[in-house]
């Protein structure tokens, strides 16, 4: 069984994404970024762009103006002025 990083999708009005997923990928301003778990921590500058969180065989995707990711090996935190 794979291990799956738990990723929340923060907003200043909601909360989108509060789920344990195989994989997200974000838009960072350098390029797009993979994460699972185990990732090395960092914080990531997001542009505009899509996220893309991978479960089992469905993506869901959000669109976003930018924001920021803390990444640790545990889990995903991603901060959005707001969501499209």
């Amino acid at each position: 069984m794979v291990p799956k990083i738990n990723c929340k999708l923060l907003t200043p009005d909601s909360r989108p994404l509060d789920k344990d997923l195989d994989m997200i990928v974000i838009p960072g301003v350098e390029g797009e970024l993979g994460i699972l778990s185990g990732h090395m921590p960092m914080i990531v500058a997001l542009k505009k762009g899509q996220i893309k969180a991978h479960l089992e065989s469905a993506i869901m995707t959000y669109d976003i103006l930018g924001g920021f990711a803390h990444i640790t090996k545990e889990g995903c935190n991603i901060i959005l002025d707001s969501e499209v």
